[in-house]
């Protein structure tokens, strides 16, 4: 897939946005039965101790949205809440392994292709929003369901084909994106194409596959934990 915006594009940045002031709320005291990822071969762990946090409504959303689920199948949310900082690190050292590996690429193709995976930090990346989260699905017996991609190397930087939402994966992953998407859809999230686990709320990519005038999510506040 090809033909879809991308997280630096024109359309997505001209988006203006209007903070509606909701606050930022951690997942694992508003809902535990919502799974929070702490494995350290995800991101998550570069991002600790904030990336359970997200705001209110899209918590609510995303516990709503998980009763729909088949019975002994839950969310595991891998990252929701990633700040400019961490989202600046990230982008740098994708752009630093692109350029050693495609010499050849001018500074505008490698910013291209690193923001095709990684939101530029400087132009309110969707998960500095608190709007933005990546999940996947999970047994009540904590075994993540077949999804066709291998996160273990997504999160080491290794991306495929695979990543895209509407990939060629075989049917029984083909299966699990669909339930994923059918109940994150009837709640209003938007997902970002190149990526079937990253989903958002209230940011630009959603205020404009939404048709919304504006944003009302804009980077927020650093979270506390007390």
């Amino acid at each position: 897939m090809k033909n879809f915006y991308k997280l630096d594009g024109s359309e997505v940045q001209k988006i203006p946005i209007q903070e509606c002031g909701e606050e930022m709320a951690d997942i694992l005291r508003e809902n535990a039965s919502i799974v929070v990822a702490t494995e350290k071969d995800y991101s998550q762990i570069i991002s600790f101790p904030f990336s359970s946090f997200l705001r209110k409504s899209v918590i609510d959303k995303l516990s709503r949205a998980q009763k729909r689920l088949p019975e002994g199948i839950k969310f595991k949310i891998l990252e929701g809440y990633r700040s400019i900082a961490v989202q600046k690190m990230l982008f740098e050292e994708r752009k630093e392994r692109l350029a050693k590996k495609h010499p050849d690429w001018n500074e505008k193709r490698l910013n291209q292709e690193t923001a095709l995976f990684i939101a530029p930090w400087n132009n309110t990346p969707p998960h500095s929003t608190g709007g933005a989260f990546d999940l996947t699905l999970e047994t009540d017996r904590g075994e993540e369901l077949d999804m066709g991609t291998d996160l273990g190397k997504v999160y080491d930087d290794i991306f495929d084909d695979t990543c895209f939402t509407d990939a060629a994966v075989l049917q029984k992953a083909r299966k699990n994106r669909q339930m994923l998407i059918s109940v994150l859809a009837k709640e209003g999230f938007v997902n970002y194409p190149a990526e079937w686990w990253h989903w958002s709320y209230g940011d630009r990519y959603w205020a404009l596959l939404s048709k919304r005038s504006h944003a009302i999510y804009g980077s927020a506040i650093v979270p506390t934990k007390e």
